[in-house]
């Protein structure tokens, strides 16, 4: 037989083999994975599997470990010749006699072997080779997704069965595999590493982006974008070479980037029909077999979606029952940009499938959205008025006015006198005096039924447009026009006792918040129990009766954290009499906390509303002076007093504003800090937390780039910082933006 030296195991293969044998070269600048490397190490595990779709840096990393790791280590990268059982034996037994430790294997007889013989006997020969290895040894298997045919499959899992115990077997590869990981799991002698595990977190992605430049990609929202996916990161990042190209350019290049590499590395693994399948259902954030089925025409989505989980790892069970699947969110955007430019009519014929089968299988709200954005007015309207009081009535205000708007931009609202009337309600809740004025105008251009009729006499009562006379005639009407058992009955109640607080008829007004948090308990109307049981705690307060006064509003502020209350007007004076509640047991850093809190509301108090308004502006003034903070409380009664120029008469709540504003007067000037950011200031605070420049925060509200930059400044100045990441970092700190 021909003698053959240690460098040349396989004579007979093409010269290119020979990089098959070692783990490629690394690319400058390429992040090292300390945490993956650290789990290879430290395992003993006796099969890994490292399963995720192309770039997530499965190959770089095993190569990192592999230039690290002081075991036996063997390198194999698969191809396609490995489809013939006979030539992956052999490469696995060259890849082995190659590892430092096993300068001692044998080959030949394997060598000398006849090609037609059964891979049996290589088996065989190469398990008495292994056996003669003097250390365990670990064999990667690079790129396994391209062994596809069965009889090499079947010679890799007789190779994983009989090696246990001499050599551990690493397998990368980019589909599911035919490997026994059920009896190694239960064994305890596997480890199984997947896109999961290989994403970048937003700790990785900022040691990438290094120092944040202001209007650049921020570590929340590459990783947002990407879902931590290392290759997409990598390729915004290349797309963001010029650092002063506006966030819109900016994410134009960043897509284009991501669409030329999933089209030219992720769309070729997939056959016509996955990817056909793929593209009809990437209008959908989520699907399930049977609703693909219905978007799709097909009858076997079911098992297409698992099949793709398994064998590209582009779609994840994103439910404990494995029914639902997400496809991964950048092959998701690359395929939904190709279908709108494409097919833009059929994005719309199935959002309203979408929305056809949620509805029937009695899923109205994720019905909604589809109709929403299917264009499709009377599906949603549908809906809408299917959903919209429950959803109010339980403190979901912002889900009702997302609805709302987009219903004006398409339609008239007039012809929805129903849902134009319950638009006044939220948009007064929201403090947007001019929008409530509007739907109510349009909500009374028709007749009307008994229970928009009671939504509108509500409004106006609660809007004190004629004073406080007209107020009370307007909530009899409202009583009246009530149903039994109505859903507003709560807030009628709870609007009377606002109408006696304002004519200082504690007693009749307790009588009334007593009787609006009974109701809104028995008909699930949130909002009115946490303003009823906040009023119910101040006029403990005034009584001086602090242990009813902390009972009270610490059943309120449960239910706005269990309902997510916070920043909504209704938890305001629950949030104060809270506060001053633990003021008064001289917990400061609980009572600074639940102000600011409450401060959260400050952009929605305005004549819409405007005696619930000046109550707590009135009432957070005077907790603001109990901590001797005199800038703060001047600052709120400014605001309360642009409220009693538009709606002049509220009764006692002026009176008591001004008493408060003559003890002011004999205080000192104060110092500048958190509680006087103005109205404004706290509008644009949560965006300043968003990776939005200043003109985009501007377009959001309306205002020039000029003004955004001059309240941005002044909110630094009064938090004491100095820049936006530390202005954020301060308020997120202080409460005053909510995680």
């Amino acid at each position: 037989m021909e003698t053959r030296d240690r460098e040349s195991p396989l004579p007979f293969e093409p010269n290119i083999w020979e990089f098959d044998f070692h783990p490629p070269p690394q690319r400058a600048g390429l992040s090292v994975r300390h945490d993956i490397i650290d789990r290879l190490e430290q395992t003993d595990a006796e099969l890994v599997t490292v399963i995720a779709p192309s770039g997530y840096g499965k190959t770089s990393t095993l190569a990192q470990w592999a230039g690290t790791t002081r075991r036996g280590l063997a390198w194999l990268s698969l191809g396609p010749a490995d489809n013939d059982p006979r030539t992956l034996l052999l490469r696995i037994g060259a890849a082995i006699a190659r590892a430092p430790t096993n300068t001692a294997i044998d080959l030949d007889w394997m060598f000398a072997s006849k090609a037609t013989e059964t891979t049996s006997i290589d088996l065989a020969h190469l398990f008495r080779t292994l056996a003669r290895l003097r250390r365990p040894s670990t064999l990667v298997l690079d790129n396994a997704q391209l062994v596809r045919s069965a009889p090499s499959k079947k010679a890799l899992l007789e190779l994983l069965r009989q090696i246990g115990g001499r050599v551990q077997l690493v397998v990368s590869s980019r589909s599911e595999l035919d490997l026994p990981v059920t009896r190694a799991r239960a064994a305890g002698t596997l480890l199984q590493l997947t896109e999961n595990d290989l994403a970048l977190d937003e700790s990785d992605v900022a040691q990438l982006l290094g120092s944040p430049i202001e209007g650049v990609w921020t570590p929340e929202t590459l990783t947002s974008v990407t879902q931590g996916w290392p290759a997409a990161i990598s390729l915004l990042l290349s797309s963001d070479q010029n650092r002063r190209v506006d966030s819109i350019r900016r994410d134009e290049i960043g897509h284009r980037f991501l669409s030329d590499y999933v089209r030219s590395e992720i769309f070729p693994q997939l056959s016509r029909q996955r990817r056909d399948f793929l593209l009809r259902i990437s209008p959908l954030e989520r699907v399930s077999g049977a609703l693909a089925d219905a978007i799709t025409d097909r009858q076997d989505s079911s098992r297409l979606l698992r099949t793709l989980e398994a064998s590209t790892h582009l779609v994840q069970s994103v439910d404990h029952s494995g029914d639902w699947y997400s496809v991964n969110r950048v092959v998701l955007r690359v395929l939904r940009s190709e279908m709108e430019s494409t097919d833009p009519d059929a994005v719309s014929e199935i959002h309203v499938r979408a929305a056809d089968w949620y509805r029937a299988n009695g899923m109205p709200f994720e019905a909604i959205g589809h109709a929403q954005k299917a264009g499709d007015v009377e599906r949603f309207v549908q809906l809408m008025e299917q959903l919209v009081k429950t959803r109010f009535a339980s403190g979901h205000v912002a889900d009702v006015l997302l609805w709302m708007d987009w219903l004006d931009a398409n339609t008239s609202l007039d012809r929805y006198p129903s849902l134009a009337a319950i638009g006044a309600l939220v948009m007064a809740q929201e403090g947007r005096t001019l929008d409530t004025d509007r739907w109510l105008e349009a909500a009374s251009q028709r007749p009307v039924d008994s229970d928009t009729k009671t939504i509108i006499l509500l409004v106006r009562a609660a809007g004190t447009r004629a004073g406080m006379s007209q107020m009370f005639k307007d909530l009899d009407a409202a009583q009246n026009a009530a149903e039994p058992g109505s859903r507003w009955l709560p807030a009628i109640k709870v609007t009377r006792g606002l109408a006696h607080v304002m004519r200082d008829e504690i007693e009749e007004a307790e009588r009334c918040f007593v009787e609006a948090a009974r109701l809104g308990m028995e008909n699930a109307s949130i909002g009115s129990v946490v303003l009823a049981l906040g009023q119910r705690a101040l006029i403990a307060i005034g009584r001086q009766d602090w242990d009813h006064a902390s009972t009270l509003s610490q059943q309120a502020v449960s239910i706005i954290d269990e309902n997510g209350l916070d920043g909504y007007q209704v938890s305001g004076l629950a949030l104060i009499a809270a506060a001053r509640c633990a003021r008064h047991s001289n917990d400061i850093g609980k009572t600074n906390s639940l102000l600011a809190r409450a401060a959260l509301v400050r952009p929605r108090l305005s004549a819409a509303i405007p005696g619930e308004s000046v109550q707590i502006l009135g009432e957070m003034a005077r907790a603001y002076v109990e901590l001797s903070d005199v800038v703060g409380a001047r600052a709120l009664i400014r605001e309360a007093d642009d409220i009693l120029i538009e709606r002049p008469g509220l009764g006692v709540l002026a009176e008591k504003l001004d008493t408060l504003r003559l003890s002011l007067a004999a205080l000192g000037p104060g110092t500048i800090g958190l509680s006087a950011l103005t109205k404004a200031e706290l509008r644009v605070l949560p965006l300043l937390a968003t990776n939005l420049s200043f003109p985009e925060i501007g377009e959001q509200l309306y205002i020039s780039r000029h003004t955004v930059k001059t309240q941005a400044m002044s909110i630094y100045r009064k938090l004491g910082t100095s820049s936006r990441s530390e202005a954020v970092t301060k308020a997120y700190n202080a409460g005053l933006l909510q995680r």
